[in-house]
């Protein structure tokens, strides 16, 4: 993975994924955290540095939380695939890592504009030991997928390209 995927897999082993742990808290700025609801799945904090909050830019980023994540620009179809990765992790706990490929929307366009991305999704805890579900995205062109061609992988514009600040 990526060098922010590794930190952050590195810091929920050592913060026992708890979210408020110290451990986490350099990379915590490139999370989005989730609560699950009988509604759905409701946004609890943007990461400021999150690739949700450049993708889907400031305005997204600061109106989300207190949203289902069905609420978000992603789309219908991209909604139902992720919602069950997040169903599983919740229900099992643990982390899993995918690497994917998708046509999302942006603000900046008004077309979908093809993106590459690593995502990790993590079980973790809130202070009060609820479940919490915390959410990195790193958009990259370093992505495993079988049947995907090598020049769908470099669609990604460089400026997208995930930049990760390593701690001192």
């Amino acid at each position: 993975g990526s060098a922010i995927v590794q930190k952050t897999m590195a810091a929920w082993g050592g913060a026992l994924a708890r979210i408020e742990a110290p451990e986490i808290a350099h990379v915590r700025p490139y999370l989005v955290l989730y609560r699950r609801s009988a509604q759905g799945w409701v946004c609890v904090e943007v990461g400021e540095k999150s690739a949700y909050a450049r993708w889907f830019g400031w305005t997204w980023s600061k109106s989300a939380v207190g949203r289902l994540s069905e609420d978000d620009q992603a789309g219908d179809e991209f909604n139902r695939f992720i919602a069950e990765a997040y169903e599983r992790i919740h229900d099992e706990g643990g982390i899993r890592l995918d690497h994917l490929f998708a046509h999302l929307p942006r603000e900046v366009s008004d077309q979908p504009i093809p993106v590459t991305f690593q995502r990790l999704l993590m079980g973790c805890i809130f202070p009060d030991d609820t479940p919490a579900l915390a959410v990195l995205v790193s958009i990259c062109r370093n992505v495993t997928i079988s049947g995907l061609s090598t020049e769908d992988s470099q669609l990604v514009a460089q400026d997208l390209i995930e930049e990760f600040e390593q701690s001192p």
